[in-house]
């Protein structure tokens, strides 16, 4: 479940249909993450492969042991599945397939439609490569020329990494 979600969320080989790559892969992600955490939890509190037939008695100090570190190793668990949705969020390449590619095409030369109409450059051209990862960010969160500014569709760490990302297209 876990590789599924990450093959159809990141990958997305198959050129599925948006709202189904963002539906679909985060719950085969978040489901196999949950499998995974269910099986660690069930390892700490009832043993590896200990039958109840062959279970020798434990002393209470070391029931006492295990309880602590399944505690700790749940709230260590809970607390990375939240970390998952903002590192994820911010995934550059993932928002620049969603919001950029269309205009600026899947390798930022602008050939497409909508580049070839208001003569976008390509992202290796020297007018895109001299200005620095902030004015990339910058005009990536309020707009510039006829580029819409995205601004609340991109937090301040998406548009920084997606400048990051713009560079690093043409290995700069």
């Amino acid at each position: 479940m876990l590789a599924g979600g990450f093959e159809i969320w990141f990958r997305n080989e198959f050129d599925l249909p948006l709202a189904f790559v963002w539906i679909v892969g985060p719950l085969l992600w978040y489901g196999g993450f949950m499998v995974v955490c269910s099986v660690f939890i069930r390892t700490i509190f009832f043993g590896a492969s200990q039958s109840e037939s062959t279970q020798t008695k434990t002393a209470p100090t070391q029931v006492a042991g295990r309880a602590a570190k399944a505690s700790a190793v749940a709230v260590i668990l809970l607390l990375t599945a939240l970390v998952p949705s903002q590192a994820f969020a911010a995934d550059a390449a993932v928002n620049y397939k969603a919001k950029c590619a269309m205009c600026h095409g899947p390798k930022g030369d602008g050939k497409t439609l909508m580049g070839t109409k208001l003569n976008i450059p390509a992202f290796q051209a020297k007018t895109i490569q001299n200005q620095s990862d902030k004015e990339l960010a910058t005009a990536i969160s309020k707009g510039k020329g006829k580029m819409p500014a995205f601004s609340g569709k991109l937090t301040d760490v998406e548009a920084t990494a997606l400048a990051g990302f713009v560079r690093q297209m043409h290995g700069q």
